[in-house]
């Protein structure tokens, strides 16, 4: 599978109300055609402003270096009009939640007015029949009842699901969703989990997930990237990374789901005021702790075929 979207030393800075905040040190990573990658970690580690750079949603205000590609185009030098294009019909964004649905607006008008503004669909009739069609592939046994129902006339799953034909509805290449499943009950996010599930075995789709939710990652994604103060420590398939973890932050952050006893991490993650130049994770790990001195940032360490890992305890 040829690259759909290729990150390339992505480094993001910029000045806030408390000082300089270094949200990215350099990260890279791909999204093949027809994959689902997933970016896991925690609050305040980068991965929100990995979404909002690759949306190009960055401040003017803030540094920015490296390159984001897309289809082997660079995103940052495109003219304003092909952004345009690019964001409204190939690059689309997951919502966090169902409050991004206007409940004055009916499900059929939301999905009418996003198929107007980003497809090359015309007239009234057609504009409906694609809107019903969608909502028939979401799942909606009644899609009419659901095309003229307003958001507070329907079930917190129904709304997630019309959220998601929303997203897909102009079969944009690649889907960014940022956080799905944040404050979500646990019977709406087993109804995300179910309808990407469905979606993987239909639709050839390409998605970025960005989370702190291992469940969704684990169930969902071709491939995991672990990320830690604005740097990857870990990256490899979903399965090789959830079944033998090598990082001692991955490790910590299974360790901490409930199936696994909910042993949280010891320590407090670093300030983005700081701009580490050495293992940020060293004063929380069980290796790092016992050393003198703080190291430099460990080069990546293959193991296996494709599974990388940062870390001075690992070898290849």
């Amino acid at each position: 599978m040829s690259d759909l979207l290729r990150v390339e030393e992505l480094k993001v800075n910029y000045d806030s109300s408390n000082g300089r905040v270094y949200a990215l040190r350099g990260v890279s990573f791909n999204v093949k055609r027809g994959e689902i990658v997933g970016i896991i970690g925690e609050t305040g580690s980068g991965k929100t402003t990995i979404c909002h750079a690759v949306m190009g949603l960055i401040g003017k205000k803030a540094d920015i270096s490296g390159k984001i590609l897309f289809k082997g185009r660079n995103v940052s030098t495109l003219a304003e009009e092909d952004l345009r294009k690019l964001y409204s019909r190939e690059i689309a964004l997951l919502p966090q939640n169902i409050a991004s649905l206007n409940p004055f607006i009916k499900i059929g008008t939301h999905i009418k007015e996003t198929l107007k503004a980003c497809s090359n669909i015309k007239g009234a009739r057609s504009l409906k029949k694609k809107a019903l069609d969608l909502l028939t592939t979401f799942q909606f046994s009644d899609s009419k009842l659901a095309y003229r129902s307003f958001p507070f006339q329907l079930s917190g799953g129904m709304n997630q699901r019309a959220l998601m034909a929303i997203t897909f509805c102009c079969s944009p290449s690649l889907v960014i969703a940022d956080e799905p499943t944040k404050g979500l009950d646990l019977g709406l996010k087993d109804t995300f989990l179910e309808t990407m599930d469905r979606l993987k075995g239909d639709r050839n789709i390409s998605m970025l997930i960005v989370t702190h939710d291992l469940e969704v990652v684990e169930k969902v994604c071709d491939r995991i990237a672990v990320i830690y103060d604005g740097l990857f420590v870990e990256t490899g398939k979903a399965g090789d990374v959830m079944s033998t973890p090598l990082h001692p932050y991955t490790r910590s952050l299974i360790q901490a789901l409930p199936k696994n006893g909910m042993c949280p991490t010891w320590g407090f993650a670093p300030s983005s005021f700081e701009n580490n130049d050495g293992c940020s994770f060293q004063p929380r790990c069980p290796v790092g702790k016992r050393l003198k001195k703080k190291h430099v940032v460990p080069s990546s360490v293959m193991v296996g075929k494709d599974h990388l890992v940062w870390c001075c305890d690992v070898k290849g």
